[in-house]
């Protein structure tokens, strides 16, 4: 069995390279599809976003890493 869900998302992000301190905000909704009681998969739907958009390669870049932020388990 396949529900689908849609939750409202505000984020707001901020990395300091050393002292010098960059924003990035997006807003919009998930879309989430839930089977057998487990999420299968999550969509974002930006409506609107500003600030420093290389936060999101700059995340992606120390995740793989394994250096801040959340890591896989």
């Amino acid at each position: 069995m396949s529900d689908s869900v849609t939750t409202l998302l505000h984020a707001i992000d901020t990395l300091d390279w050393a002292a010098v301190e960059a924003n990035w905000m997006v807003a919009g909704w998930y879309d989430i599809r839930v089977s057998d009681g487990r999420i299968a998969a999550i969509t974002l739907r930006p409506t609107y976003e500003e600030g420093d958009r290389a936060l999101t390669e700059a995340a992606t870049a120390r995740c793989a890493a394994g250096t801040g932020g959340r890591v896989a388990a």
